[in-house]
């Protein structure tokens, strides 16, 4: 497992080298045998020529002894990937995606991003989808793709007694109860939430509320969630809002379930606060079919197999 922080990696002169790097660091923390870290730093310094040519060296002669001479697996897990997708070189892409070919079966990306991995290759300035790196990259992720949801209430009571741990006095199971319904389990707002309530613990719910929906730092959180989403998400959001669920899309609709904004059925949105928010908003334009990129977000309950 080779964990990295691909936004670190954005203004390497060679992505390869520091991906390299990453991998013997990740062997010495792992305690791996010194004469196999003798020879990863030997490949990571000075590659000799490898499984594939520049600019890919010296990771694809790493991964040529990894995986083909030991026969082991290499799973790179990576926050932040989205940088890299969007501004590092095409050729650099493409590179990146032929050793995944090479390695098919040895070789695994893990990648945490903001935007699905489709709609990131497709806004890349100046080059076509179909021709870009990025394209071929994402191509390796769009099938399976899993959009990360807000916290379950079990998961968000459990962040909050964290969260509360000296407190003189924690919430009582209705504000748990509450909080969670006003915040979802999104984590920003849940947190946002708790803060507003700690000196508040003393009134009643329904005058904390009100604070809530009036505090400037949710507010701005609210607004940084709406911004992330894409157009048909924001048409469908702003309906549901609205009431207008004759006129909601069904694809907009299914993938705000996906995501957890949407819950019930009928479907609602998920946080009391962030609703108020929405219905604060103008009606957004419709969604325009040439402009809009869908990707294939997976259904979050199904199983990986790995």
């Amino acid at each position: 497992l080779v964990y990295i922080e691909a936004d670190r990696l954005l203004s390497a002169p060679s992505l390869f080298a520091g991906l390299a790097r990453q991998v013997a660091a990740s062997a010495h923390r792992q305690h791996w045998a010194r004469a196999e870290q003798a020879a990863l730093r030997s490949l990571a310094a000075a590659p000799p020529g490898g499984a594939l040519a520049e600019p890919a060296e010296p990771l694809a002669g790493m991964l040529a002894f990894l995986c083909g001479e030991q026969h082991r697996r290499v799973i790179f897990i990576g926050d932040e990937f989205d940088a890299i997708l969007a501004l590092r070189p095409a050729g650099e892409l493409r590179e990146l995606r032929a050793l995944r070919d090479t390695y098919k079966y040895e070789l695994a990306f893990l990648l945490g991003l903001r935007r699905e991995p489709g709609r990131l290759a497709a806004a890349r300035p100046g080059e076509p989808q179909a021709s870009a790196g990025a394209a071929k990259l994402a191509e390796l992720f769009e099938q399976h793709t899993f959009p990360l949801r807000p916290y379950s209430q079990a998961d968000a009571e459990i962040a909050i007694a964290r969260k509360t741990v000296g407190w003189p006095q924690a919430p009582n199971n209705v504000q748990l109860d509450q909080l969670y319904r006003a915040s979802g389990g999104h984590a920003k707002l849940l947190v946002a939430c708790l803060v507003y309530l700690q000196p508040r613990l003393h009134l009643p719910w329904a005058n904390i509320e009100r604070g809530l929906l009036a505090d400037p730092g949710l507010a701005q959180i609210c607004a940084a969630t709406w911004q992330d989403l894409e157009p048909a998400e924001r048409q469908a959001l702003w309906q549901l809002a609205a009431e207008q669920t004759e006129t909601t899309s069904p694809d907009g609709l299914a993938r705000l379930e996906l995501r957890g904004l949407a819950i019930g059925g009928p479907a609602s949105i998920f946080s009391t606060v962030f609703e108020a928010f929405v219905r604060g908003q103008t009606e957004p334009p419709a969604a325009s079919a040439e402009a809009e990129y869908l990707g294939s977000l997976r259904d979050p309950a199904a199983a990986p197999r790995w």
